[in-house]
């Protein structure tokens, strides 16, 4: 085009009376310009000739009806005709308009052409997540912060956990009731169950392990059961990241275990001194949950399963299975400490919550590093197991024998606690490294975003008024 150039004035011999500026009509989009033009008798004979084949192009492509473009779904128009509610949608660059697109409607209409790789609009064939209504007939998006996105994330997570905790302590109500009923028919209840000095609470012997064992396996596993399945479709988790097991070397497994181990006995002396200093104030915090058992062979065999194996499976599965992993995908201390949180409330008495807590704190950590769970369990066990012997000892010796060898387990226990801790820190360095947070949020943000659950609110308001009923005076 450099033909109509008013550069040419002068150029190439031309004299400078030979350029005239000349009207001249657009034949596409119909309007008048005028240029300095060269008459074409002062010009080559091929470039007079290319300039008349350009304009007879033109024209008969203007005659021509236009070849319809596909219009672009909702959320490539977010560019034609914007708006303040209408922001421009990350990469996409709307190509400069050409002759017949309709800006005023906010979509192209039937153009002459649009470059190939926008003509078809495959990119925006997905519908836009941030629709949230329509003006004027035309679709409005806006634009969520990461932040916001972090926040509901969070409060997702946050309501599957609280709604696990509530449910299971539901549960926990109804199977008990259930067994009860069925024991009375089936003649494995003797008398109303009540919790006194009879070992079996009402219950045969064998009644009374099934009670035990079914209420913990029923009342935790169906619902745990329940939220799994959901959070798999909710929040995209594979059962593998839920209740992952990946392989751990003897050796490490066994450092592992006695330091949570060591740490739990540290624990329980805390929960120890709390009843007393409660105790002092005339509360009593722990006679609500201490109770009798048998003493006998198959009494220490049963109750190893079914107050010490089957809750730590159960519970294991519940906390550091679906709300631990739930929570882990968006934030890893958060689920740490959210899920102790929770794993303390449901045990519902003053003695236990804060042993029960910092228990949930040492088997979400150890579940984290490990991405497995059979530290967890095995711990988890192991903790059970020694309240079971205890139990067994204060009843069939001396409260003075019983302490000398509850004292020693202890420092056994915390010794051995010592030397785990030690060859974790010496072989595996990066056991005491938690990796850094995965949220955008702040620290404050993200446990708002948790305790402001609804679910969560809930469970930590039924919860609380179960353990100030707990309490009883002396």
């Amino acid at each position: 085009m450099d033909n109509f150039s008013p550069a040419l004035s002068g150029a190439d011999g031309l004299p400078s009376d030979a350029l005239k500026t000349t009207p001249e009509t657009h034949p596409v989009t119909n309007t008048t310009i005028t240029l300095e033009k060269t008459p074409q008798e002062h010009l080559p004979e091929q470039t007079a000739d290319a300039i008349s084949a350009e304009f007879s192009e033109t024209a008969a492509a203007a005659e021509q009806p236009p070849t319809a473009v596909p219009s672009p779904p909702p959320s490539a128009n977010a560019n034609f005709g914007q708006t303040a509610n209408r922001p421009p949608l990350p990469n996409y660059t709307a190509f400069p308009p050409r002759a017949g697109a309709n800006m005023n409607g906010g979509s192209p209409q039937p153009a002459y052409h649009y470059p190939p790789q926008y003509a078809p609009y495959a990119q925006y064939a997905a519908p836009a997540p941030n629709y949230i209504g329509s003006a004027n007939g035309y679709p409005v998006f806006y634009r969520r912060s990461p932040q916001d996105i972090a926040r509901e994330d969070i409060n997702k997570a946050a309501n599957s956990g609280g709604a696990l905790t509530i449910a299971i302590f539901v549960s926990m109500i109804v199977v008990a009731i259930i067994i009860v009923i069925v024991g009375f028919v089936a003649g494995i209840v003797v008398e109303t169950p009540t919790m006194g000095d009879d070992p079996y609470m009402g219950f045969t012997q064998m009644g009374f392990y099934l009670y035990e064992g079914l209420t913990s396996l029923l009342s935790i596993l169906i619902p745990t059961f329940i939220v799994m399945t959901a959070a798999r479709k909710k929040h995209k988790l594979t059962l593998e990241e839920l209740v992952p097991f990946d392989k751990i070397g003897g050796k490490k497994l066994a450092a592992i275990v006695f330091a949570g181990m060591g740490i739990c006995m540290i624990a329980q002396m805390m929960s120890t001194l709390l009843s007393i200093n409660f105790s002092l104030f005339g509360f009593d915090v722990d006679d609500a949950v201490s109770m009798t058992y048998g003493t006998g062979t198959v009494d220490i065999i049963m109750n190893s399963i079914c107050t010490a194996l089957i809750p730590a499976l159960a519970e294991e599965f519940a906390y550091r299975g679906a709300v631990l992993g739930i929570l882990k995908k968006y934030d890893t201390d958060l689920a740490i400490i959210g899920s102790a949180f929770l794993f303390g409330m449901l045990h519902g008495n003053l003695a236990q919550i804060p042993f029960a807590f910092v228990v949930g704190l040492v088997l979400g950590y150890v579940r984290v590093k490990t991405n497995s769970m059979l530290p967890n369990i095995l711990i988890h066990f192991g903790n059970n197991f020694y309240a079971v012997i205890v139990t067994t000892l204060s009843q069939t010796v001396s409260d003075s024998v019983s302490t000398m060898i509850d004292c020693a387990v202890m420092i056994s226990l915390m010794v051995a606690a010592f030397f785990g801790i030690y060859c974790l820190s010496k072989h595996h360095s990066d056991f005491f490294k938690l990796d850094g947070d995965r949220t955008v949020l702040t620290t404050k943000e993200k446990y708002k975003a948790f305790f402001t659950s609804g679910t969560v609110i809930a469970s930590t308001i039924i919860l609380c008024i179960e353990t100030v009923a707990m309490v009883k005076l002396i």
